[in-house]
């Protein structure tokens, strides 16, 4: 892709989820005028926050009586 941004083949791109997550720190991609990058949200609808904050609750109410969390952490895969 950035190959093809050089050479003007393609003249921007807005981009949410790559290959790696997350993007290196290394990727051509990062401080490009021609590339929104976005934080792994493109997937938001007019819905999304009621459902957020369902799972926000149900994962507190995990935490609370220390049973599994619907949405655990990677933590080896940064996130």
């Amino acid at each position: 892709m950035v190959d093809l941004l050089d050479s003007g083949h393609l003249r921007g791109a807005a981009l949410d989820v790559f290959e790696t997550q997350p993007l290196p720190e290394t990727s051509r991609l990062w401080n490009r005028p021609d590339v929104l990058l976005t934080p792994h949200v493109s997937g938001t609808s007019p819905h999304y926050l009621d459902r957020a904050l369902e799972t926000f609750i149900k994962n507190a109410l995990h935490w609370q009586d220390r049973s599994a969390m619907l949405t655990p952490v990677d933590k080896s895969a940064r996130y």
